[in-house]
């Protein structure tokens, strides 16, 4: 008869584990939350089982506890899981070692995957002074293929919303591109005739980028053009620039001047970013009449101006500190000069000539300056560069995005 009551209590245990496998299964499948999971654990491991302490640790960014019933707060305190915990890599009975910190525990059961540990289970007795056998050994195998479930559905859950927030900033990075793509003007767009030429070029460090040129024609005579560069890079810095853009052409079509223009820009970025970002800004007003350039460089790459009747090069480098950088900006000092025929005048950003192999600058100025003076041709300047920096041992060395903008005046 003794027999047969102990073969219906193994029975019954063996159908409460089955059903408990089931419910934990079902649990995931019904996508329970991992606190949801850790508790239904708990209770099986406390209420049926009479497993009264458990711990689990567990790995993200860092190793932390995610589960912690049946102990004390001041019990984990004394825990140091470097020293205690984290060193083994196989079950072990505590019991048996001389660890006060460990005292009120029997087992440590490390979940691995591979080589990497996943999580650590420390599990107990609710009463150490029961006789017969440990219900934490009596139930060992069990409870450690139910925390192998546990542990694999918590990663799978990570790994889901991790999917899940990738797949949201792609969506935003596709988005980013396509407003990005409204503010680069393409070739087709900018005027090529016999008075000027104007061409682009705009390499991004990632599918979008910090970097902003426009072109903005007011008249068959008169048009103004800009480049700038924000700090950073990524999702932010595009969308900063989309706001940007849209205030440089406001700007611009209120003929407004180009020191209150700047003056405005400055107050506009540091309200925007906090002084967290700054936009180094060029910006130029040419007259066709009397083939004057106004310009202010707002901490920008002065530009490359090329006379075409000294046939000598200068930088285009009046102005002020970049926009965004301080609430009081320095004198704002306008820069003015003549454009005879056949002048050409490049800007770009410093993603150009930051670009280096076997730790050598790959474009200099001064390879710049011997282009412009060998081919007096803006297209042929930037087919030269672009044919460079294209190289494919180029391709991981990107830091920054990269731009020109060039005028060619006939």
């Amino acid at each position: 008869m003794a027999s047969t009551g102990a073969s219906k209590k193994r029975l019954r245990l063996s159908n409460f584990k089955l059903k408990a496998l089931l419910e934990i299964t079902q649990a995931i499948n019904e996508n329970v939350s991992t606190q949801g999971l850790l508790n239904q654990f708990s209770v099986i491991l406390q209420d049926y089982l009479h497993v009264g302490k458990v711990v689990i640790y567990h790995h993200l960014d860092n190793w932390k506890i995610i589960l912690r019933s049946g102990v004390s707060y001041q019990v984990i305190r004394k825990i140091n899981f470097e020293r205690d915990v984290k060193p083994h890599n196989e079950i072990v009975h505590v019991t048996f070692q001389e660890n006060e910190q460990l005292k009120n525990f029997d087992f440590i059961i490390p979940i691995f995957h591979k080589d990497k540990a996943l999580a650590y289970v420390v599990v107990g007795d609710f009463d150490e002074e029961t006789t017969g056998v440990s219900p934490s050994i009596k139930h060992l195998q069990f409870i450690q293929t139910l925390a192998n479930i546990i542990i694999v559905a918590v990663e799978n859950k990570i790994l889901f919303k991790e999917n899940i927030e990738k797949e949201a900033m792609k969506k935003e990075m596709e988005l980013a591109s396509k407003v990005q793509s409204f503010l680069i003007p393409q070739n087709e767009s900018l005027p090529q005739n016999e008075r000027i030429f104007v061409e682009g070029y705009y390499h991004p460090h990632f599918d979008i980028g910090g970097d902003y040129y426009d072109f903005i024609p007011f008249n068959n005579d008169e048009f103004a053009f800009c480049i700038a560069d924000v700090s950073g890079k990524g999702v932010s810095a595009s969308l900063l620039m989309a706001n940007f853009q849209a205030n440089v052409r406001a700007m611009l079509r209120q003929k407004m001047s180009l020191r209150k223009m700047v003056k405005e820009l400055n107050s506009i970025v540091l309200s925007m970013t906090k002084s967290e970002r700054f936009i180094t800004f060029f910006v130029g007003k040419y007259n066709g009449k009397t083939n004057e350039l106004q310009y202010i460089n707002a901490g920008h790459n002065p530009p490359f101006f090329f006379n075409g009747s000294s046939q000598k090069i200068s930088y285009l480098s009046n102005g002020t500190s970049g926009l965004g950088m301080v609430d009081n900006m320095p004198t704002i000092k306008l820069g003015r000069i003549k454009v005879p025929s056949n002048s050409i005048l490049m800007a770009y950003t410093d993603g150009l000539v930051e670009l280096s192999y076997n730790d050598e600058v790959s474009v200099r100025l001064e390879d710049i300056e011997d282009l412009i003076l060998s081919k007096r041709n803006i297209s042929q300047v930037i087919y030269n560069i672009r044919f460079k920096i294209e190289q494919p041992f180029f391709a991981s060395r990107y830091f920054d995005d990269i731009s020109i903008l060039g005028i060619q005046f006939y």
